[in-house]
């Protein structure tokens, strides 16, 4: 099974998100494949972690 990755972003008000999310899955498949799914997904705010910080990476699932 191909692998999935999910990406959680906060655009700015202003933002063209249809062309953020082309832009986005564009340079993942140009740097993993074009078997890799690619699920864009636009939140309010980042998850944060006890400390405040935001993770760059969450979970790392290779695809079985």
């Amino acid at each position: 099974a191909p692998a999935t990755l999910r990406v959680s972003l906060v655009p700015a008000r202003d933002e063209d998100r249809q062309e953020v999310e082309r832009e986005i899955r564009t340079r993942l498949h140009d740097r993993f494949g074009a078997s890799v799914t690619v699920e864009v997904g636009f939140v309010e705010e980042l998850e944060r972690t006890q400390g405040g910080k935001t993770l760059a990476v969450i979970a790392w699932r290779p695809a079985l």
